[in-house]
């Protein structure tokens, strides 16, 4: 993984802390974790570990196109995209950005980047 890639991560991680998706972690020597390959829910001291090189991490995402009817109206009604030219409403990109980070979506595209798994069905039901 490139220093580009690994920061494209990093920003990624973070934004998701609060949702725990889950995590494929590699972790082949430090001590402050299980070692091996193994699944887990992303907690900050994970994302701590990924910043400074001890462990791999890659998400488990959902694809966009994985986004349910009813999700679609959910996010939709989140915000008008012509409104997003107005300062005040700047608020609607963020609250759309926390629906899309909850329901865990590669909004991204880290998932063909090579930087996320797709989830499993029913992974995050």
């Amino acid at each position: 993984m490139t220093r580009e890639e690994r920061k494209t991560l990093l920003i990624d991680l973070c934004m998701r802390l609060p949702y725990h998706p889950k995590i494929k972690i590699y972790n082949d020597s430090w001590e402050g974790c299980q070692k091996g390959e193994f699944d887990s829910n992303l907690y900050f001291h994970h994302a701590e570990a990924f910043l400074c090189d001890r462990i791999e991490i890659l998400p488990y995402l959902r694809p966009m196109s994985s986004m349910t009817d009813e999700e679609k109206l959910d996010y939709i009604a989140l915000g008008d995209i012509k409104r997003y030219t107005n300062p005040q409403y700047a608020y609607l990109i963020s609250e759309q950005l926390d629906y899309l980070n909850a329901h865990h979506f590669d909004y991204r595209g880290l998932i063909p980047m090579g930087l996320a798994l797709e989830s499993k069905e029913e992974m995050y039901n």
